[in-house]
C-alpha cells in the first residue's frame, strides 16, 4: 500500500512540473535549513511564477489518500509561505465543500494524466519569509552561465538562425510578390498608353491628310480640333459614300469583263 501512495504522489508531482512548466518548481519544499530548525515545515511542492509584475507563489499539499488529508493539521501553517495554496488529489478523494473559501483544489483526470482546477485559490497578500528563500538558494539552486550547457546552447542558437532564416524567406517572397505585381500593374499601363500613343498618331496623320497645318494642329489641338471636323464632314454630301460604293462596284464588274474578254483572246 505504501508503495502504492508513493507512485501517485510522485504522477502528481510530475502533473505539477508540467503545470509549472515555466515557473519556478521545487518538490519536498522546506521552509529552512532543518540543521538550525529541525522543525520547520516541508511542503509537498512549491511554484514561483516567473513574473515581475505579479510573481504569485504557490504551495502544493499532495493528497492520495482520505484519511491522510481528514487527519492533517499542519496545513495551514504553510499558508505563511505562499501566495495561493492548493491542494492536489485523485478525483473524489476531497471535496471542494470541505475546504475554507481561501484554499483551492486541483485533481487528477481519470486516467492521472491531467490536472483539473475545480476550485480556485484566493490569492493572499502574504509577506514571505526570508528563512524560505535563503533555503531555496543555498540548498536547492544551482548557479550556472546561461552557456554551460553547450548542447542547448547551440540548438537555440541553430533554432534561431533557421526562424531568421525562414522570416527572411518569407519577407524577401513577400517583397518579391509586390515588386512582381507592381511590374504588372506598370505593363498594363504601359500597354495601354502605347495603344493611346498609336490612335493619337492615326489621329494626326488623318488630320494632317485633310489639311491641318502640322504646327497649328500642335498649338490648337483642343479647341481647334471639333469646329474643323465639324465643317469638313458638313462638305460632304450625305449620298457621297453610297455613290462611291456604287461606282466601286461598277469598276469592279468592268475590270471583272474585261478579264473575262482578254481570257476569250488567250484561249484562240
Amino acid at each position: 500500500m505504501s508503495g502504492e501512495k508513493t507512485y501517485s504522489a510522485l504522477a502528481i508531482r510530475n502533473l505539477l512540473y508540467e503545470r509549472h512548466s515555466k515557473d519556478l518548481c521545487v518538490p519536498e519544499c522546506k521552509t529552512g535549513a532543518t540543521w538550525n530548525n529541525p522543525l520547520c515545515l516541508r511542503l509537498d511542492f512549491w511554484a514561483m511564477r516567473r513574473s515581475w509584475i505579479k510573481p504569485n507563489i504557490f504551495g502544493y499539499e499532495i493528497k492520495v489518500n482520505r484519511n491522510d488529508f481528514l487527519k492533517d493539521e499542519k496545513w495551514r501553517l504553510y499558508l505563511d509561505y505562499c501566495t495561493d495554496f492548493y491542494f492536489v488529489c485523485p478525483r473524489g478523494l476531497i471535496d471542494k465543500s470541505e475546504l475554507p473559501a481561501e484554499i483551492g483544489l486541483v485533481i487528477t483526470s481519470t486516467n492521472a494524466k491531467r490536472l483539473f482546477t475545480i476550485k480556485k485559490a484566493i490569492t493572499r497578500d502574504v509577506q514571505i519569509p526570508e528563512e524560505l528563500y535563503k533555503y531555496i538558494l543555498m540548498c536547492r539552486s544551482e548557479i550556472r552561465s546561461e552557456h554551460d550547457n553547450k548542447d542547448e546552447y547551440w540548438r537555440h542558437w541553430l533554432a534561431a538562425r533557421d526562424e531568421e532564416k525562414s522570416i527572411g524567406h518569407r519577407v524577401s517572397k513577400k517583397i518579391m510578390e509586390l515588386v512582381e505585381k507592381r511590374i504588372d500593374v506598370v505593363d498594363i499601363e504601359n500597354k495601354r498608353l502605347k495603344r493611346e500613343t498609336e490612335n493619337l498618331k492615326q489621329i494626326k496623320d488623318f488630320m494632317l491628310s485633310i489639311g491641318f497645318d502640322e504646327k497649328n494642329l500642335r498649338e490648337n489641338f483642343d479647341w481647334d480640333l471639333k469646329p474643323r471636323l465639324k465643317q469638313f464632314a458638313q462638305q460632304i454630301p450625305n449620298e457621297l459614300p453610297s455613290q462611291m460604293r456604287t461606282t466601286i462596284n461598277s469598276l469592279e464588274n468592268i475590270s471583272k469583263q474585261l478579264r473575262d474578254v482578254l481570257r476569250f483572246f488567250d484561249d484562240r
